[in-house]
């Protein structure tokens, strides 16, 4: 299970590397594809600050621990001990200041 669950968000990438092209390109003005990934680090923080509120924020880039195990069974398709135990280590993780 680990080794598909990498292998799925692997090819996630791709659509992600995409996005960030994109907007790179679209923000710039131009029609260079060849625009560095690093150009879209800006561009994005500058979205972020000043076009969304710290709710919508937090919303994009917060993740319940509870929605993990949802989508790791509905969107790559694991249901075995493998997401218990990668919820756990998100759990651990999660409270590794207090745990040491």
């Amino acid at each position: 299970d680990r080794l598909l669950l990498r292998y799925r968000m692997k090819k996630e990438m791709r659509d992600y590397r995409a996005f960030l092209e994109g907007v790179v390109v679209k923000e710039n003005n131009d029609n260079d594809n060849a625009s560095d990934i690093q150009d879209a680090i800006p561009i994005l923080h500058q979205f972020c600050t000043t076009q969304l509120s710290p709710y919508e924020l937090r919303d994009i880039f917060q993740l319940q621990r509870s929605g993990l195990t949802e989508i790791l069974k509905s969107k790559y398709k694991i249901t075995s001990a493998y997401a218990i135990v990668f919820c756990a280590v998100v759990e651990q993780l999660s409270n590794f200041q207090h745990t040491g």
